[in-house]
């Protein structure tokens, strides 16, 4: 049996975690206040959808099943504008940028504490900030690895009859 791929190529992290970057210094914050409530920022979501699109339609192999219809139109397919790819990119692309984000707080030594020395407007040099945002991710790493044990322990199992193409047992 030939293995599906969903997508055309290695996905890149750093690339989705740029895709971010530029998102964040382009629309600003996900969520703004105003009028002393917080509010989702429309311009960055819809700029969000925009990139999701993008880069599942170029990642996305479009893996198709067509074997139950001659119809081509009913076969049943995952590219780039169907929901399980958005999200399945969407999901990727804010664990690339997590990683990204926690990793150069750690390396930077990032702490709140204004009285440290600022690189690039954000306090850092701080082994005590840096050992934090390391417990972080090593956290984040040790609950991807359990997720991903628990998503290999739920593996589904495929029917091995169809019904509707007349086999197995009535």
């Amino acid at each position: 049996m030939e293995k599906i791929r969903w997508f055309t190529k290695e996905v890149d992290p750093d690339a989705l975690y740029d895709d971010l970057e530029q998102l964040f210094t382009q629309c600003g914050w996900p969520f703004v206040i105003a009028e002393n409530k917080v509010i989702p920022n429309g311009l960055f979501w819809s700029s969000l959808v925009g990139i999701v699109m993008q880069r599942s339609i170029e990642y996305s192999a479009t893996p198709m099943q067509d074997q139950c219809s001659n119809d081509i139109n009913k076969a049943t397919s995952y590219g780039g504008y169907n929901y399980e790819t958005n999200m399945f990119i969407l999901g990727l692309m804010a664990l690339s940028w997590l990683k990204g984000n926690i990793k150069k707080k750690t390396e930077n030594g990032h702490c709140r504490n204004p009285i440290h020395k600022t690189t690039e407007n954000k306090p850092a040099g701080c082994s005590i900030g840096s050992k934090f945002h390391r417990g972080l991710y090593d956290d984040y790493q040790s609950l991807l690895e359990d997720f991903v044990s628990i998503v290999k322990d739920c593996t589904p199992i495929p029917i091995t009859s169809s019904k509707e193409n007349g086999e197995g047992n009535g």
